[in-house]
Order: C-alpha cells, then structure tokens, then sequence
C-alpha cells in the first residue's frame, strides 16, 4: 500500500510539472505571436536578420512592413509620407537583395508569402506627391533665403553704425579745428589790441616827458 501511495504521489508532481511546462511554452508562443516591430526604417533590422539567419525576427519585420502598407488608407499628410517612404525601403532592400533572401527564406512559406505581398505593391502606391517634396524644397529654400537676408541685414547695419560713427568723429574733429582757430584769432586779436595799448602809452610817456624837458 505504502509502494502505491508513492506511486501515485510522483504521479501526480509529474502531472503538475508537465502542466506548468506546457503553460510556460503556450504563454512563450503566444507572446513572440504578439510581438510587434515597429521601425522607421526597416532596412537595417532586415539586413541584421538577414545576416544573423534569424527567420523569426525577419518575419516579424516583414509583418510590420505589410501592417504598414494597409494602414496607408487611415492616413494623410506627413504621416502617410512617412509610412509610405517606410514601405519603399523595405522594398529596395528586398529587390536588391533578391538572391540573398531567395536562399534565406528556403521553404519557409509564410515569410515567402509576405516577400510576394511586399514585392507586389505597385510603384505608384509608394509614390509621394510632388506637392508635399515641393513643400519641403520651398521650405528648405525660405529658410536658407530668411537666413542670408538676417545675414546681409546684420552687414549692413554694422556698416550703418559704423558710418553714423565715423561721420560723428569727423564732426568733432571739424568742430576742433573751427574751435582752435577761433582761439587763435582771439589770441591774435587780443595780443593786437594789447600791442596797440602799450605804444599808445609809450607815446603819452614821451610826449609828457617832452613837454616837462621844455622841447
């Protein structure tokens, strides 16, 4: 009896052991079913899986790129540009490394499947209006043209202050000049005057002293 109570007791750990196993694993696939990657550009990560021969994360990014690629219908403006250009991406590397990814994929049929769906999206589907590249030129443009223009702005009102200062320094000079000749000619002026006075009372001098001498 006691044999069988053992029996049955390792019977059932072994159950337990094989049940929380299968969970794990369950809950594992189930997770790496759901997982998502999500890149602006896809091209580095492809290449990367490519060369690391790791299938699952290459078609998990052709996932992505595919999801992408419906979206494109709920989008507009600059998103749709991006999503699109994202697309795109994916599809130059795929063309330019055809025969790589050929002997990749081998029978793997669900990458394969998404490798058709990716190629087959139509140029024009991908393609960005005129207009939106045009925005971004004209903008690029107004900007480089804002730029010169504060350039040439900030030139020539240095060269304004510079001239308003030159033009003042040169009035002061004038200004110096007209002040030091004024004061010499009131020197001059004054020294006249003073030379006069002094001969007109050299000359009274002489006359009194003729005058006391009798002459």
């Amino acid at each position: 009896m006691k044999k069988l109570f053992f029996v049955a007791i390792a019977a059932v750990g072994l159950c337990f052991v094989s049940c929380n196993d299968k969970a794990k694993t369950e809950q594992t696939q189930g997770t790496e079913d759901t997982t998502a990657v999500v890149v602006e550009d896809p091209t580095a990560d492809l290449q990367k899986a490519l060369e690391a021969n790791d299938s699952s994360a290459f078609q998990k990014i052709m996932t992505a790129v595919t999801e992408k690629f419906e979206s494109l219908k709920n989008l507009d403006g600059d998103a749709l540009n991006k999503a699109k250009e994202y697309v795109a991406k994916a599809q130059a590397f795929l063309n330019e490394n055809a025969e790589k990814i050929t002997a990749f994929v081998g029978g793997n049929s669900v990458i394969a499947g998404l490798l058709e769906k990716v190629k087959a999206i139509p140029a024009d589907a991908l393609a960005i209006p005129a207009a939106a590249e045009g925005a971004v030129e004209g903008a690029k443009d107004a900007a480089e043209g804002a730029a010169a223009s504060a350039v040439e702005g900030a030139k020539d009102k240095v060269q304004e202050v510079a001239g308003a200062a030159a033009e003042k320094a040169g009035a002061a000079v004038d200004a110096a000049k007209e002040a030091g000749a004024k004061a010499v000619d009131a020197a001059k002026e004054a020294g006249a005057k003073a030379a006069e006075k002094v001969q007109e009372a050299a000359g009274k001098a002489v006359d009194g002293a003729k005058k006391a001498l009798g002459l």
